[in-house]
């Protein structure tokens, strides 16, 4: 075995993301026909960089899906405007686009939420961690 095969059987892979932005729509649950739940959130999230003719901080806007439990108190905790921490981890779709093309997307699956700067009146307590 050569040394290139060598050093790539030492390299362990990984699939994490974390994002730390604000809610900018109430997240709704959505019942699903197996029985499971599921809730989209919005984020914005401001990009270190200011827009080169207005000097305006520009935001991106992401969706991160959670699914079952953690879905349940993302919509019980979570309101427009509360700031979250997620560890969520990408996955692929494959998507047949009616030109008969195939596309693919990715998408951001929530796995863990800390709520950084939920209201008092919604939660007492610290910070709340849901896994």
């Amino acid at each position: 075995m050569g040394n290139i095969e060598k050093e790539r059987k030492e390299y362990k892979m990984l699939n994490q993301v974390i994002i730390v932005g604000k809610i900018i729509e109430q997240p709704t649950l959505i019942k699903l026909d197996n029985g499971n739940s599921k809730t989209e959130v919005k984020l914005s999230i401001p990009r270190v960089t200011k827009d080169e003719e207005s000097r305006d901080i520009v935001s991106d806007i992401l969706v991160c899906t959670f699914r079952d439990e953690i879905a349940e108190n993302v919509v019980e905790y979570c309101k427009k405007g509360t700031t979250v921490g997620i560890k969520a981890r990408l996955e692929s779709k494959e998507i047949l686009c009616l030109d008969k093309t195939t596309q693919f997307c990715s998408i951001i699956v929530g796995e863990k939420v800390t709520y950084i700067n939920v209201k008092k009146e919604d939660w007492k307590g610290g910070i709340y961690v849901s896994e």
